[in-house]
């Protein structure tokens, strides 16, 4: 038999989800374009015309292109109006569309979350939990409900994938047949969806500390190899950040602003801090 077991429990957990996901935000298909939706999908120009497809990765238009009238933005993430400008060639001023290509997006999410539990767990029935408690929480409502919210889903499909990779490739139990070409073609792809997810939010940035947790705590691992491992992805945040140190408004737009608060560098990170702790608790 072609299809064993396994293929039918992965089956039934992939419906399971889906009638979750839809029994969860179904009723949210009908809402309207909301807030930054607006000016981003409706009033953005450049978002209804596919020329400017290329357009939507040049940084600090004001800079880099002497754009008169143009500001530059206090982020570089370009995957965030490609996204919306692919909606509006497909759907128009529809939101249900939209809303339903979200939901989509936001299943497919879960089971990205499933695949991952499951390969970091070892324990299927655990990740089916935790794949379930993604669904239902309120808190990723944002990621169907914001129409322009749809590059976050992409964000957490990138930075996953690029987590399932690395644990595939670090599996020595499972894959110990796997030549070392292909071992290494493992973790190019996953710095590859690495750079994708950088390209949808600066938050992305954070991710060789989860990487460097899930080989901590999964993998027989000595800090010099977590750290062996971690390092290719460390020095792609270190070439981002200078990136857009020079060429992508992070420090025009942003650090450069910070002394008009009127706040001292020591007051701006004991607030920084401050808000931080704030959602940690």
């Amino acid at each position: 038999m072609i299809l064993g077991r396994g293929f039918w429990k992965h089956a039934v957990v992939a419906f399971v989800l889906w009638v979750l996901c839809w029994a969860v935000y179904h009723n949210s298909l009908h809402n309207d374009f909301m807030i930054d939706d607006h000016g981003m999908v409706l009033q953005d120009t450049k978002i209804h015309n596919p020329k400017f497809f290329f357009y939507q990765f040049i940084p600090d238009l004001q800079k880099n292109l002497s754009l008169e009238g143009s500001k530059g933005d206090v982020y570089y993430r370009p995957l965030a109006h490609v996204l919306p400008m692919a909606g509006y060639l497909w759907f128009g001023s529809d939101p249900f569309g939209y809303h339903l290509l979200n939901l989509i997006l936001f299943y497919l999410c879960a089971m990205a979350f499933y695949g991952f539990w499951n390969l970091l767990l070892k324990d299927g029935s655990l990740a089916f939990l935790t794949t379930l408690f993604f669904c239902a929480h309120p808190i990723n409502a944002l990621l169907v409900n914001y129409i322009t919210a749809s590059v976050f889903s992409v964000q957490v499909l990138s930075m996953t994938a690029s987590l399932a990779l690395v644990l595939i490739a670090s599996d020595e139990s499972g894959f110990r047949r796997i030549s070392e070409r292909r071992r290494g073609l493992l973790y190019f792809l996953s710095l590859i969806f690495f750079g994708i997810s950088l390209l949808c939010h600066e938050t992305a940035a954070v991710f060789p500390l989860y990487l460097a947790a899930c080989l901590w705590f999964s993998r027989p691992y000595s800090f010099k190899k977590v750290l062996t491992v971690c390092s290719p992805f460390l020095i792609t945040v270190g070439l981002y950040l200078v990136f857009r140190w020079e060429h992508a408004s992070l420090k025009t737009s942003l650090l450069e602003k910070i002394p008009l608060g009127d706040l001292s560098w020591a007051g701006y990170i004991a607030t920084f801090t401050r808000l931080v702790v704030c959602y940690l608790e």
